[in-house]
């Protein structure tokens, strides 16, 4: 039978006119092919300024680095996220402070986060796992009472929005987004960072391109701030472009597999499901169920690979601390992520949810 994967990146619409019109330009680096992708994400997202990043991990941490977080800093980090929002903070030489989260949502629990802010806490990193914004509203409003700078790992969320307005990603100081082969867009590699400021988006162009502060005929460049090589370039740009002209089509398509699972599992009384957020774009469905290790091991004799949601960072050795995170150690046992390819046909939908059914129909 043939095998279903977990997530296949979409492509294939990509436009040969790019590339070729690029190729012929012998300049293939950062360029107008990367400017336009910038301004095209900015139109989308209802974003000020967009500035492309070699990656999602990068675009976190030049966030951070252009709020001035540094060594000895405190960086809050909920307990289940990929451990790139983690190692961004550590590359920055600050301490990431891991906080429990919600489990009607895996986002950032406030009442812990309450107990584990100090004033050495500069910054808190609030990510949307599957294009949820889950209790954003109230950490937001949380962080402004206390002055403490928001970043939105907003990876999982392009195309999702805080209310009817404005969507994900442009609410906090900063908004990061990634475009890795399980993006609801892909260019294999690379991120962006979204932000209001002017003044933050400067500081960060500049220091995803070594520091450089000036850039003058014939090399005579100055690079007065500490900075590395986390830019874009403009074949990756060819590959996305398309791609962004094409996201309401493709948010469609991820919304109609979501309502598929849901409206085709909800009678399986050991499977639940998140609450739904109207204005979201949930690009990888996901089901908190009974047996899942077990589960996910039927699924997989039968061809259909899912994908369990990650282990928490407290459980990780290179993380020293003693955190002993109930519901988060809830989630990671229990939530696993099911096709979400956005290519998959009905007929894959209804084989994958038979599967599933009688899974737990033998299992009774």
């Amino acid at each position: 039978m043939k095998k279903i994967n977990w997530y296949v990146p979409k492509i294939n619409n990509y436009n040969n006119n790019y590339l070729n019109e690029l190729i012929k330009t012998n300049f293939i680096s950062e360029g107008k092919m990367t400017s336009r992708c910038e301004k095209a994400l900015s139109k989308f997202l209802g974003a000020k300024n967009v500035i492309m990043t070699s990656s999602g991990t990068s675009a976190i941490y030049l966030a951070l680095r252009s709020l001035g977080i540094k060594a000895n800093d405190e960086v809050i980090v909920p307990n289940i996220t990929y451990v790139a929002t983690l190692n961004a903070v550590k590359l920055t030489g600050a301490k990431p402070k891991i906080v429990e989260v919600n489990t009607l949502t895996s986002t950032v629990e406030l009442d812990d986060l309450k107990k584990k802010i100090n004033k050495k806490t500069k910054a808190i990193i609030f990510v949307h796992i599957s294009g949820r914004s889950g209790n954003f509203k109230n950490v937001l409003s949380f962080a402004k009472q206390k002055k403490i700078k928001v970043i939105e790992d907003a990876a999982e969320a392009l195309g999702s929005k805080f209310d009817s307005k404005r969507k994900l990603g442009t609410l906090g100081d900063i908004g990061c987004f990634s475009f890795t082969p399980t993006k609801i867009i892909t260019s294999a590699q690379g991120g962006a960072v979204v932000t209001r400021s002017r003044a933050i988006a400067k500081i960060i162009r500049s220091i995803k391109d070594q520091g450089r502060t000036k850039k003058k005929i014939g090399g005579d460049d100055t690079h007065d701030l500490f900075g590395g090589n986390f830019k874009y370039n403009d074949i990756l740009a060819s590959i996305l472009l398309p791609q962004i002209y094409s996201l309401e089509k493709l948010i469609l398509k991820a919304k109609k597999n979501n309502n598929f699972y849901r409206e085709n599992l909800k009678n399986i009384k050991e499977i639940k499901f998140y609450k739904k957020f109207e204005n979201e774009v949930c690009i990888w469905t996901e089901i908190i169920c009974k047996r899942r290790d077990h589960l996910f091991n039927f699924l997989l004799k039968k061809n259909i690979k899912c994908r369990k949601i990650w282990r928490p960072l407290s459980s990780f050795k290179h993380v020293q601390n003693n955190y002993k995170m109930r519901k988060s150690y809830f989630i990671s046992n229990k939530v696993l992520w099911l096709p979400s390819s956005l290519d998959l046909t009905s007929k894959e939908l209804k084989r994958i949810c038979s599967q599933i059914k009688k899974f737990y129909q033998s299992t009774i």
